[in-house]
């Protein structure tokens, strides 16, 4: 619907504006004001659901939504036009409309950009998978298609305007702008501490936690990885919601720049990246929260407000994240002051001479299905990156290929596990020396620690791994971070 050009647009409002305004006059009006336009060409009775922004009487139900259930950014938007849908004419309940979003009571939102389906049914429209309720009675057939078509000139008009205005490119550019990227730790506190101050409730002071230099912030979010948020290569946790009576942050959710993770109690880890979420909902007399259909138990808040407010975060975090990581230099070319830690490590394997044992056994981050596969076995099994950590080559020391064993290194650190051992972490920095030892049989110590890669069976090829190793910790050791 987002791609739809005007002169294919069989719409009651862009007919109506086009037969009873003068073009120059159209176009130079502004969002507002053509949304006003719009509410008039409605029939009286229809007409009072639906305050309009610049009307000053209408400023009271305009407050009540952004207080009750449009949690706008005011900074980077201005609400338009509301239908309110409540009894009493609050305007506690319905949906806003501004020049970015559609804000749905219940907390959920779409992003005009992401609107793909309008359909109206006999008392409600749907917009993508959100069913929006009209309850009025004096709301007929004709008036829920009236409604929809609104809608639908809305998603076009108001995008176009926002093309005219944009800097972008080309409207595929256009369409991405908006999308945040989170490349590193920096950026992930900047954005957890913006979404905190956006939707933060009173409630939330013992449970919802941002990223920060918070040791009690840190210790939920390392416990909370521990037990069912794993963190994937490039990953990094934003947001945690702790739903344990004691604070062990062992259930609860968790969200990260490429996912929703959810664990609820006595319940397996479920995760959905933002690109597979369709709908964020509260739903029932208790507002118990859903995504894609899946319960996420939020016994720790007791408040509706609160479980809006959560909601409406997740919402505003799927939209804002959605397709982001497509963006990203995922091979994973993060650049520190010019320093490419993918070219690098492209660079170490491609100077080195390796042994048939040792190369067939090694493989750089982002080379494909089977490379990918692996690291993340290793990331699960004994490398627990950091936030922000970058992996890059990885040496499988399975004799099935499983890589729960072996050696990976990142940007930050060097990771080993020997067969029936722990992982051990060393970071470049703390490392302080990489040695060969014995005279016949030669071994590979890292800091009088000894790696031991049972596939690397002749001395040669560990003396290779040892100087691919110095090698790496000559590079990274003093890489600005």
């Amino acid at each position: 619907m987002a791609t739809r050009q005007a002169e294919e647009f069989d719409n009651y409002f862009y007919r109506q504006l086009q037969e009873t305004m003068d073009g120059d006059d159209l176009e130079d009006l502004d969002a507002g004001e053509l949304l006003y336009y719009c509410k008039m060409l409605l029939r009286p009775e229809l007409r009072r659901h639906f305050p309009s922004a610049v009307e000053e009487k209408e400023s009271a139900r305009f407050h009540n939504a952004l207080r009750t259930f449009a949690f706008i950014e005011h900074e980077q938007e201005r609400p338009l036009l509301m239908f309110d849908n409540s009894i009493m004419s609050s305007g506690k309940s319905g949906f806003l409309l501004t020049d970015k979003h559609l804000y749905i009571k219940g907390a959920s939102t779409i992003a005009w950009k992401n609107v793909e389906h309008i359909e109206c049914g006999s008392n409600h429209i749907t917009v993508n998978k959100q069913r929006i309720s009209l309850t009025w009675s004096v709301l007929n057939s004709e008036d829920i298609r009236a409604v929809e078509q609104l809608l639908e000139f809305c998603c076009v008009a108001l995008l176009a305007y926002a093309a005219q205005t944009s800097e972008s490119g080309s409207y595929e550019e256009f369409l991405a702008e908006d999308r945040v990227i989170i490349g590193n730790e920096e950026e992930a506190v900047a954005y957890s501490s913006r979404l905190l101050a956006s939707f933060a409730d009173s409630e939330w002071s013992r449970h919802v936690y941002g990223l920060s230099n918070d040791p009690k912030a840190i210790k939920k979010m390392q416990q909370a990885i521990e037990s069912y948020a794993q963190l994937q290569p490039g990953e990094i946790p934003l947001i945690v919601y702790d739903n344990t009576a004691f604070g062990s942050a062992k259930d609860g959710c968790m969200i990260t720049n490429q996912r929703i993770c959810i664990r609820n109690p006595f319940s397996k880890p479920k995760s959905f990246s933002y690109d597979a979420v369709s709908l964020i909902e509260l739903k029932g007399m208790s507002k118990e929260l859903f995504v894609n259909g899946f319960e996420v138990s939020l016994t720790m808040l007791s408040s509706d407000s609160a479980k809006l407010k959560f909601c409406a975060m997740l919402n505003r975090a799927r939209n804002d994240l959605a397709g982001a990581n497509v963006q990203q230099d995922s091979k994973p070319g993060a650049q520190s002051g010019g320093f490419s830690h993918a070219d690098f490590a492209r660079s170490l394997l491609e100077k080195s001479i390796l042994s048939n044992d040792l190369a067939r056994n090694l493989f750089l981050y982002g080379d494909g299905p089977k490379s990918d596969k692996k690291f993340q076995s290793a990331c699960t099994s004994y490398a627990s990156l950091q936030p922000g950590e970058i992996p890059l080559i990885l040496f499988d020391d399975t004799a099935f290929g499983s890589a729960k064993q072996g050696l990976l290194l990142s940007s930050e650190a060097l990771y080993v596990r020997n067969m029936m051992a722990q992982g051990v972490r060393f970071r470049w920095s703390d490392i302080h020396s990489i040695e060969i030892r014995g005279m016949l049989t030669k071994e590979l110590y890292v800091n009088n620690y000894k790696v031991d890669p049972t596939l690397l069976s002749s001395n040669e090829s560990k003396i290779q791994l040892c100087e691919l190793l110095n090698e790496a910790l000559s590079g990274l050791a003093g890489v600005r971070r």
